[in-house]
């Protein structure tokens, strides 16, 4: 059973990455520069909702226009996952929000995706991405200047067959991240 994505949701991922790829663009433009000193770039592996099931994560903040830039770096983020599944290439795009700011060492979060949530397997042994949204908390823990660790508990709505999905709508997600500045 092969799933179709429609032409306007495929529309819209497809204009989601773009947009999102136009402000990294011009955050990394500025920030090599020497004058967004408050942007944030990280990029992780993990096994998760947040990395496509198993793969990577770009987290970033847009550079966003003066009167709205001032300290959002420290409360909210753009998150992007591509990776595999069984079902094939699977997918993530969502907000990360700080409630407390960022900090030195441990950073609470609240998360939002939308993406591949659930795989469904067949009595072939086929499987099939369900995409759908995925709302939870999290927390980032630095273990050395550049480097940390993520911990994600997500809830999942998945867009069809929910019937079907068996087991909890609680996902675990975990990586580790680079942050390169």
């Amino acid at each position: 059973m092969e799933k179709k994505i429609s032409k306007k949701k495929r529309a819209a991922i497809l204009s989601t990455i773009l947009i999102i790829f136009h402000f990294v663009q011009f955050s990394l433009a500025e920030e090599s520069a020497g004058e967004n000193k408050g942007s944030y770039l990280s990029v992780g592996v993990g096994l998760g909702i947040p990395y496509g099931v198993l793969g990577i994560n770009l987290e970033f903040n847009p550079n966003l226009p003066a009167p709205i830039k001032e300290n959002i770096h420290n409360y909210f983020s753009i998150s992007i996952g591509v990776g595999y599944s069984p079902g094939g290439i699977s997918y993530s795009v969502g907000l990360r929000g700080y409630p407390m700011g960022r900090r030195k060492f441990y950073q609470p979060r609240i998360s939002g995706y939308y993406g591949t949530v659930a795989l469904l397997k067949y009595a072939s042994g086929d499987y099939d991405r369900e995409d759908g949204f995925a709302f939870g908390g999290g927390v980032l823990v630095k273990f050395y200047k550049q480097f940390s660790l993520d911990f994600d508990a997500l809830y999942i709505i998945p867009d069809d067959y929910t019937d079907y999905i068996k087991g909890s709508r609680l996902k675990i997600s975990f990586g580790i991240h680079w942050h390169p500045q």
